[in-house]
């Protein structure tokens, strides 16, 4: 489908904008004209947690873009003498944060705070998506809602629908977009399926970090990036919930401009067992005959 003057107008603003803020460069010139990759990664409550939550997050930004980012991110992982990020390794120092210097609670801000200002530099958005496991399960009670979805494949696929309205609608922009997940989760099948479905490219499932068994497969070290805000936003609602504040981390993350964060509600989930046509179980089936009696929401 040929694109209209005003997103070709959006390109070329776009063009300029990087122009005057950047040194013209050949990858300058480059740059919005080659398409968009996503980058995202899941973050999952613990089993003893009241109501458990999943959420997917990550991040938009041109192919060039990304180039610029793992440069620097590359060169601060460097200067703090690390091979790589991992936020589960970091809060629980495990190497390679095991060091005396990670004990220093002003050095680890400095270090997420170096990490966080190159990802605001280089993103385009940030999109993020969670759920509660009682929403999911509220509605798999009735349907058979976990044929087609977990909450991860609910939040995945909410996250790259986001990232295809915002590229497409408010970017104005019909330059391709690719879908990355961090390739660790359970429903990837499931995943590829329903973007299909909803008419978007196949993701693909990639590592964060060098595979000592297979060191041939380059990771995509974006997910790096993806695994911090995960996390961050998964812990923020607990603090939030519990304290009443957000962490100040979190607060430095949604600085980004373009911030597409939701939870994903109840109404949210009836109307994608709705579009997807997903059956009641075979108990609930009278429901058909009533359907000012189908289950929309918990009182």
């Amino acid at each position: 489908m040929p694109a209209t003057t005003s997103q070709w107008r959006s390109e070329i603003e776009r063009i300029a904008w990087m122009l005057w803020i950047h040194d013209y460069s050949p990858l300058n010139m480059v740059t919005v004209l080659s398409g968009y990759n996503a980058y995202f990664d899941a973050s999952y409550d613990g089993q003893n947690t009241q109501d458990k939550q999943t959420v997917v997050a990550g991040y938009v930004s041109t192919v060039e873009q990304w180039a610029q980012w793992e440069i620097q991110w590359r060169m601060a992982l460097a200067s703090f003498n690390v091979p790589y990020f991992h936020m589960r390794d970091f809060i629980t120092y495990e190497p390679p944060f095991s060091g005396q210097r990670w004990k220093s609670e002003s050095y680890r801000v400095r270090f997420l705070s170096t990490l966080i200002d190159i990802t605001r530099e280089w993103a385009v958005a940030t999109v993020g998506s969670a759920i509660k496991q009682s929403v999911f399960n509220f509605h798999n009670g009735f349907y058979e809602l976990d044929s087609r979805y977990n909450p991860y494949v609910l939040c995945g696929r909410d996250c790259a629908v986001k990232v295809h309205r915002f590229i497409r609608e408010e970017y104005r922009s019909e330059l391709p977009i690719a879908y990355f997940f961090e390739q660790g989760d359970l429903g990837k099948g499931m995943l590829v399926e329903e973007m299909m479905a909803s008419g978007l490219s196949a993701p693909s499932f990639k590592r964060p970090r060098p595979d000592p068994k297979n060191p041939s497969e380059p990771p995509a070290i974006q997910l790096q990036a993806c695994d911090l805000i995960a996390w961050e936003i998964r812990r923020g609602n607990i603090d939030f919930e519990v304290k009443g504040r957000l962490r100040k981390s979190l607060h430095a993350l949604s600085r980004i401009k373009h911030r597409k964060w939701a939870q994903i509600t109840e109404s949210d989930v009836q109307t994608r067992i709705n579009s997807a046509g997903i059956a009641l179980r075979p108990e609930w089936k009278y429901l058909e005959q009533f359907p000012r009696w189908a289950p929309q929401k918990r009182d």
